[in-house]
């Protein structure tokens, strides 16, 4: 029996730049899964609701609500689901452009990992560890070189703790014993916080996957909304916080980047040691664009001079491999360069940058055990996080 999916799209204005371009990339992309749109407009005065009108038995399996006001982003997705009898539900922003068979990985992942509750794609923009980094930034580049990343990791993703939900599938047994939306924030914000905190309460997992790659441009309805923005943010942080006695952080962060390398580390094999290589790499180069690290001065002039350090630890690296000088020689130096990056007070991400790119298995010479020892003391001094020593590496190349 196949699978119903309903992929529900919330419309407030911005037609030409968001919502045409986003309902015509789903029907240009290629399926084999059955599923309907729903476009729930939030009183759109722009031209968005003739154009629904006008389209609406263009497509198939499209319908539109036509809201008598704006209902916010919880109460607009809301009457989308309450309207529909589907097994997967997929909240998706007007703001994004879709990819091929983006919906069938989805409904695949599903039916292979019972535990998940929540799945979300990753993409070029967005709030948590689903960034990926991109270098192009045109359109139709960027578009190419997410296709790219999620053509090269078929079946790969990670557990998180925060999906953004500018795109997010939701099983129907979750809504059926979490619930809808929580409508008390408004016109938006947090209420994705808020409904995947209630989704790991009741027992499911968050799973973000890296072979679907979905292009958003980025809050466009929020942005035009100018200091009001701000206003809501705050106010809605607090509904949060308050809700859930809990203190709000940005995921963002090197904490959250970091967990997600070490699920990279704990699949090593021997086939896919370039892939996870790459990823880690690509990760890096998020977390070095972190506000707080990066757009200090301070970490930006240690970063220059880090660049330059490298050169001087290859050398180190070929001293050590032409001498045969033993293994607490290296442990020594590492250990001074951990330190002097502490000294420097940079963030985490630096002592990755330094210490995880600089290990390899040409370092020192020894036996698989000895090499093994040793990368769970560079994860030790790394992570702060005790690693069990029966830890399974079968041929490690790490970066």
């Amino acid at each position: 029996m196949k699978s119903k999916v309903s992929i529900i799209i919330l419309s407030y204005n911005s037609l030409e730049e968001t919502t045409k371009p986003c309902i015509e990339s789903i029907y240009n992309c290629r399926t084999h899964v059955d599923f309907e749109t729903i476009v729930v407009d939030n009183l759109s005065i722009d031209g968005t609701r003739a154009y629904l009108l006008r389209v609406c038995n263009s497509y198939r399996n499209f319908r539109i609500i036509l809201n008598d006001k704006n209902y916010g982003f919880a109460g607009g997705n809301n009457l989308g689901i309450k309207s529909s009898n589907a097994d997967y539900y997929i909240l998706l922003n007007s703001d994004t452009i879709v990819t091929d068979y983006w919906i069938d990985k989805i409904v695949d992942f599903f039916k292979d990992h019972q535990e998940a509750g929540l799945a979300g794609p990753v993409s070029n923009s967005v709030g948590n560890e689903q960034c990926i980094y991109i270098k192009s930034t045109s359109e139709d580049d960027i578009m190419r070189e997410g296709t790219r990343w999620s053509e090269k990791y078929k079946k790969n993703f990670f557990y998180t703790s925060m999906l953004g939900f500018f795109c997010v599938a939701i099983k129907k047994e979750v809504i059926e014993k979490v619930g809808l939306l929580d409508e008390n924030y408004g016109l938006g914000m947090f209420e994705d916080n808020d409904y995947c905190i209630r989704v790991i309460q009741n027992g499911y997992k968050l799973a973000c996957l890296e072979d679907v790659f979905i292009y958003h441009k980025g809050s466009v309805s929020f942005s035009k909304l100018g200091n009001k923005s701000d206003e809501i943010f705050f106010d809605n942080l607090k509904k949060f916080e308050d809700k859930f006695k809990v203190k709000w952080k940005s995921h963002l962060n090197n904490d959250t980047f970091i967990s997600v390398i070490l699920q990279y580390l704990e699949v090593i094999e021997h086939e896919n040691i370039d892939g996870i290589k790459e990823k880690i790499q690509n990760r890096l180069e998020i977390m070095k664009n972190f506000d707080y690290a990066s757009k200090n001065l301070e970490c930006i002039d240690f970063w220059k001079q880090t660049l330059q350090k490298d050169i001087e630890i290859n050398k180190l690296c070929q001293e050590v491999l032409e001498k045969e000088i033993e293994k607490e020689f290296l442990n020594k130096s590492l250990n001074e360069l951990y330190n002097n990056i502490k000294i420097a007070q940079a963030t985490k991400a630096w002592k990755i940058m330094c210490l995880l790119r600089r290990i390899n298995k040409q370092l020192f010479k020894g036996n698989f055990n000895e090499k093994k020892k040793f990368f769970i003391w560079i994860i030790n001094k790394l992570f702060r996080k005790p690693v069990n020593s029966e830890l399974e590496l079968i041929n490690f190349s790490p970066i």
